[in-house]
């Protein structure tokens, strides 16, 4: 009998314990479940955050929210967004690149192109409607595209499937243009990409693309061309102070003139973009002794003419190219007149405009060779598109040693009109 009562004993107190630790686990997940509804991730926080340049607290806050949306059992998908966000954000402003900026203006985004003033032998930006008059393609172009110098290649925007937009081209055989198709290496369907510029070189392009990866909406990329893969490399971010948490559209270059723009609808009403003209530089130089404070100021360029401080030299005679750039009534690209740059800001536009005599002679030899070159450009283009389009092995290897004695040919001509050039710049400036 005293042992049954014992063993009664303990069942009701082992019944009573598991009630009570029962109930406690009851308590504590009632707790818990209180206070994830109660739990509100700061977002609108962080982006501010990212938005004022403040990466570091922006990343901090968004850890701690991530730690706590685990531990309630809540996603945490969007916080992850925006964290890398805020960590890319971070990597940039660590290696702001150092840039002059000498002018900007605020206009409506169907205006930007109007302020861009590019050399015609830098190629011309388009707009859609633009595109379609000098082309005759009956696709539909998005936005903004770019056509080349000679007329006879051009980058443009169409949406893809499931609404995405991408970057296209075309290139001019006879009188003829091709059918649109995406550039190779470049085909990506989570991004939207547009806004393109092809520099003179025919390998470097410049366009934006909103992505996952972009530290704003639209961020400014860079790629080149490889001849050997018959594609572009992949795509790098070209960093501050050219993208930010904004959007970030257009990069041009003006070789000519010495000038460089792009466009951003940083701290602008809607509708509107401020497009900034800045020094191209030869090299990536970035700020290494500065504080955080000043940094950002630098990379948001919330007042630009902190860039100009202690190179006023250099900002006056590149305002005097951009004067010379806004007056100066620009030819049709397809205009293949004589045009020759003695100088910064001075061009010639006739042989006989040449005081010395040697300069003219010289000149007259430059404007053969330029012909020569186009012409060799314009059949190594052809060349190139037929071996890409070809799936005939017979075919590619016939036409390959072609491309690779034009090549050479063409390497020979460019290294003489530079040769020609400069010694005609030598002697007309002693004159």
């Amino acid at each position: 009998m005293i042992h049954l009562a014992r063993t009664l004993a303990l069942v009701i107190l082992l019944s009573s314990t598991c009630d009570i630790t029962f109930a406690q686990k009851r308590k504590k997940s009632a707790v818990k479940a209180i206070t994830a509804a109660s739990f509100k991730p700061q977002t609108e926080t962080a982006d501010s955050l990212i938005n004022e340049y403040r990466f570091d607290k922006a990343v901090s806050l968004l850890e701690s929210d991530i730690e706590k949306s685990k531990e309630f059992g809540l996603p945490a998908s969007g916080l992850q967004r925006l964290l890398a966000r805020a960590v890319l954000g971070g990597n940039m402003l660590e290696v702001v690149e150092k840039v002059i900026i000498i002018d900007s203006i605020v206009v409506d985004c169907n205006n930007m192109l109007d302020a861009i003033l590019l050399d015609s032998s830098c190629g011309q930006l388009l707009t859609a409607q633009q595109i379609r008059h000098h082309t005759g393609i009956k696709q539909n172009p998005i936005g903004f595209g770019f056509l080349n110098d000679f007329c006879d290649q051009a980058i443009f925007c169409q949406s893809g499937k499931g609404g995405m937009v991408s970057l296209v081209g075309i290139n001019k055989f006879g009188d003829n243009w091709s059918t649109p198709a995406p550039l190779d290496g470049l085909v990506d369907s989570t991004a939207v990409r547009g806004y393109p510029f092809l520099m003179p070189d025919g390998t470097t392009l410049y366009f934006a693309s909103k992505d996952s990866a972009s530290l704003g909406g639209y961020d400014i990329y860079l790629t080149r061309y490889d001849s050997e893969s018959k594609s572009f490399l992949k795509p790098q971010n070209i960093g501050m102070p050219f993208n930010s948490p904004f959007n970030d559209y257009l990069m041009a270059y003006d070789e000519v003139n010495g000038l460089g723009w792009f466009v951003s609808d940083r701290y602008q009403p809607k509708g509107k973009v401020c497009i900034y003209v800045f020094i191209p530089n030869q090299t990536r130089l970035t700020y290494t002794d500065v504080d955080t404070k000043t940094l950002i100021q630098f990379a948001s360029l919330r007042n630009s003419g902190l860039t100009r401080k202690g190179h006023e030299s250099p900002v006056a005679d590149a305002k005097l190219r951009l004067k010379n750039a806004k007056n100066k009534k620009r030819p049709i690209a397809n205009d293949k007149a004589f045009s020759f740059d003695v100088a910064y800001g001075i061009r010639y536009n006739d042989i006989a405009q040449f005081k010395n005599e040697q300069a003219r002679k010289l000149a007259a030899e430059l404007q053969q060779l330029n012909e020569q070159y186009e012409k060799l450009t314009v059949l190594l283009k052809e060349n190139r598109n037929k071996y890409r389009a070809s799936n005939s092995p017979v075919e590619k290897k016939a036409i390959a040693p072609i491309i690779q004695r034009q090549e050479e040919e063409s390497e020979v001509l460019y290294h003489e009109i530079s040769e020609l050039s400069n010694r005609i710049r030598k002697a007309e400036n002693q004159e």
